[in-house]
């Protein structure tokens, strides 16, 4: 009898432990629970938030493109900022816009004010740029040559070999000089050496390895379309800005040259006497930037 109590005792026992086994692997299976109220609020803020960032990311690029267009930035940067006289604008920094708006480097772009251009404007552009991508186009290249690759050129530096290489094909060694001492003013660190290279082979009279050596460091950017009257006359621009009267002649005098059969070449020619006879220097200014779609207000 005892032991039929026993063995009753022991079954019970072990139905009793698989049912609390089955109930406690039945409680242990995870579950997802729905977001509370609070949780649900969080997350449609946060979309909406975001959702708002990219209107306002899209608002700020549009009327910094319609800035870029109506100041005048499109007739050195191209239409979409592609690049023609000055160089393409995808990939740009915030510094670097900021900088270069401000403070230019070389002789082509002219400086804008933040009475032209003010902060808030300038960080419209630079929104419009940054929907450009992120690759960098045309900003510099660079080239494989013997003996080494050759220095990183910017823009200014690489017109100013093309004008060098431009007067060289007209024949007029002395504008080539003059070029060459731009360059060397205006050269970065490492173009320096290159720059005071060419400006000492130009002065001994060797054409022939200036040309090489400016065709082989300038690269594909040699191949690119070239405007050397908008080129002179964003030179003229600037030396104005540096209030270099002779600099401006001169720039004048090669941009009508270089019109020779062009639609503008009187009208530049009349800038040019104009300036000459120094009546009102402010008005010419104000043609040179009208010519070069750029705005210019007091």
């Amino acid at each position: 009898m005892r032991k039929l109590i026993l063995l009753i005792f022991f079954i019970f026992a072990a139905l009793f432990l698989a049912a609390c086994g089955s109930t406690t692997s039945s409680t242990e299976q995870p579950t997802t629970l729905p977001p509370t109220p609070a949780e649900e609020t969080a997350a449609q803020e946060e979309e909406t938030a975001n959702v708002s960032n990219d209107e306002n990311l899209a608002a700020d690029a549009a009327a910094g493109f319609e800035l870029y267009t109506t100041v005048g930035c499109a007739g050195c940067h191209g239409a979409e900022g592609e690049g023609n006289v000055g160089p393409a604008l995808a990939g740009h920094t915030r510094e670097q816009v900021f900088r270069q708006v401000r403070t230019p480097k070389g002789d082509i772009m002219p400086a804008f004010a933040e009475d032209r251009l003010s902060d808030a404007d300038v960080e419209k552009i630079v929104a419009w740029i940054d929907s450009l991508g992120a690759e960098m186009v045309m900003e510099h290249v660079e080239e494989e040559a013997a003996g080494g690759s050759t220095p990183e050129l910017n823009m200014t530096e690489a017109d100013h070999l093309r004008l060098i290489l431009d007067s060289l094909a007209a024949e007029n060694e002395a504008d080539a000089i003059h070029h060459a001492q731009h360059l060397v003013e205006d050269a970065s660190p490492e173009v320096r050496p290159l720059a005071e290279k060419v400006l000492s082979d130009l002065q001994a009279g060797n054409i022939h390895e200036v040309e090489v050596e400016a065709e082989d460091v300038l690269g594909s950017l040699a191949d690119l379309d070239f405007d050397v009257v908008s080129v002179h006359l964003g030179m003229a621009l600037s030396a104005s800005q540096r209030d270099d009267a002779a600099d401006v002649e001169h720039h004048l005098e090669s941009a009508v040259a270089a019109a020779a059969n062009h639609d503008h070449q009187a009208e530049i020619q009349q800038i040019l006497a104009d300036w000459r006879q120094g009546d009102d220097a402010h008005d010419v200014v104000d043609r040179m930037y009208v010519m070069l779609g750029l705005d210019h207000s007091d």
